[in-house]
C-alpha cells in the first residue's frame, strides 16, 4: 500500500526549532501535527485575505455601477438564469 504521507525536511534557526518544540509540547501535539496545523491555519488566512481582497474590489466596482444592496447584486446575477 503506498504511503499517505511524505517526509518533508526543512531548516530552521535553533531558537525557531525550540520554539517550535515547545508549542507542540503546549499543545500535546508532535511537530509534524504542529507543523500541519500551522500550514491549515495559514491556508485559512490566506483564504480568508483573498476573500476580503475581492469583496473590496468587487464593492468599488459595484458601487461605481450604483449597485449598492445585495438585493440589486441577486437581482443582477439571477435575472440572465
Amino acid at each position: 500500500m503506498a504511503r499517505s504521507t511524505r517526509v518533508f525536511s526543512i531548516s530552521v534557526p535553533e531558537r525557531l526549532a525550540e520554539e517550535l518544540e515547545r508549542m507542540a509540547d503546549e499543545e500535546g501535539v508532535s511537530r509534524s501535527e504542529l507543523v500541519r496545523l500551522m500550514a491549515r491555519a495559514y491556508r485559512r488566512e490566506r483564504s480568508e485575505e483573498e476573500f476580503l481582497r475581492l469583496q473590496r474590489e468587487l464593492g468599488r466596482k459595484a458601487r461605481a455601477l450604483g449597485v449598492g444592496t445585495e438585493e440589486e447584486v441577486d437581482r443582477l446575477v439571477f435575472e440572465d438564469r
